[in-house]
């Protein structure tokens, strides 16, 4: 699993250490603590994805095509949002 640590504490950490080497930085970044997170997969982009109104093969369930689990799977060529726009 990839560890992520907050937006806001990767900017404390940085200007913490403004004016040090970048192995201070890379080391101050390395001890703090990844927040707990799990990647999702909206279900439009997912491979059990069949549309509105039908349930979820992989779990059952009927959803809207922006909702979500962590149990979906993406597609082939599905990219997550901020992959190719950069958001």
């Amino acid at each position: 699993m990839k560890d992520y640590i907050e937006r806001e504490q990767a900017i404390t950490v940085f200007k913490t250490f403004y004016g040090k080497s970048l192995r201070v930085v890379l080391e101050a970044l390395e001890e703090e603590h990844a927040a707990d997170v799990r990647e999702v997969v909206l279900c439009r982009d997912c491979k059990w994805w069949r549309g509105e109104g039908t349930i979820c093969k992989g779990i059952g369930i009927d959803f809207d095509a922006d909702g979500f689990c962590c149990e979906g799977e993406r597609k082939d060529g599905a990219e997550m949002k901020g992959e190719a726009d950069g958001t």
